[in-house]
């Protein structure tokens, strides 16, 4: 889920893929492949991202407590607003999750100005 908000915006750095490794192995207890996850997240086209979203979505929150979930939307909150700006697919991505999960992140996305590109 990360990895797919990390390129929502068309860009993709390396250093953003060091974070979200860096992330979830100090957060998580079971095994990622990341290596494995990337190849996987190549293979899917990309009309299909939506929907292999909505599983990864779907199997976290199954693996997962309420706070692990929240801190998994701040995390990703601050991710995508490492640039300065939110772009609207990255906007529309993190409201969907926190639909999806349950979570109301509007604390969240009021504790900051958020600048949402056009």
């Amino acid at each position: 889920m990360l990895m797919i908000l990390s390129v929502a915006d068309g860009k993709y750095e390396v250093e953003e893929g060091k974070i979200i490794v860096n992330y979830l192995t100090k957060n998580y207890d079971f095994q990622i492949d990341i290596d494995k996850e990337n190849q996987i997240l190549l293979e899917v086209p990309g009309e299909k991202l939506p929907e292999h979203f909505k599983s990864a979505a779907e199997n976290f929150l199954h693996l997962s407590t309420e706070v692990q979930r929240i801190d998994f939307i701040a995390f990703a909150y601050r991710l995508i607003q490492a640039d300065g700006h939110m772009a609207p697919e990255e906007n529309k991505i993190l409201k969907s999750l926190s639909h999806f999960w349950n979570i109301d992140i509007k604390p969240l996305l009021d504790s900051e100005k958020i600048i949402v590109s056009k």
